[in-house]
């Protein structure tokens, strides 16, 4: 992976050398199918450390980690397609990963079901079910 900008720019030399060393640590992972590994790639990818910032490279990592049941990664999803980073801006992806995530107990992801509900975000806005998806991420 080639480095360059992003927060990297900030490290001393020594620093950087060892974020090239664990970039090439993560990748061995990522090859064999590790799904933190993956999650932690989108996650680079997504803010841009080690890498030029790629919404799309983001997306296409969290997908398959999401898709391996890591509830960050489904969170992510979630939010990647709330901003329309990566592809379109898209309710009907926001709900899937957010509810795949909240399901799990992610209370971000429930909460922001809940703000979903409260605001009628492509869903029918329904102030219970909001409150419901509130206490729920309350009670974690």
């Amino acid at each position: 992976m080639k480095r360059s900008g992003g927060s990297w720019r900030r490290l001393t030399a020594a620093q950087r050398c060892t974020m090239d060393k664990v970039t090439r640590a993560w990748r061995g992972a990522v090859d064999q199918g590790h799904a933190e590994a993956q999650q932690n790639m989108g996650t680079m990818y997504h803010r841009g450390e080690g890498a030029p910032p790629n919404f799309k490279d983001a997306l296409m990592w969290y997908r398959k980690t999401a898709d391996q049941g890591l509830v960050e990664a489904q969170y992510n999803m979630g939010t990647t397609y709330n901003k329309g980073e990566g592809g379109p801006q898209s309710n009907k992806e926001v709900e899937f990963w957010f509810r795949k995530a909240a399901g799990q107990g992610n209370a971000n992801a429930q909460y922001n079901m809940g703000i979903m509900y409260n605001q009628g975000q492509g869903l029918t806005q329904s102030f219970k079910e909001a409150l419901v998806w509130f206490r729920k991420a309350a009670d974690q």
